[in-house]
């Protein structure tokens, strides 16, 4: 699926019909979202993903957008 006229603030045009949250350090770690209401987290590129960085409870860095499949997050950064 191709998308076109995106802002450069992806959230502002899209209505994201998924979204998943990793927090496994206790703090927000990625943050992915998609287009397909139950979308496959294991196959297809159907998740844009964020990565968060965290110093003294505060987000000092989000890196993203990754493209790809939700089991993989970690592989785009």
């Amino acid at each position: 699926m191709a998308i076109t006229n995106v802002s450069t603030n992806i959230d502002d045009d899209i209505k994201w019909k998924e979204q998943r949250f990793d927090w496994t350090t206790g703090d927000l770690d990625y943050r992915g979202v998609s287009l397909y209401p139950g979308a496959s987290t294991s196959t297809g590129d159907l998740w844009w993903i964020w990565k968060y960085t965290w110093t003294a409870n505060k987000v000092t860095r989000m890196e993203g957008w990754g493209w790809g499949n939700w089991d993989d997050r970690a592989s785009y950064f």
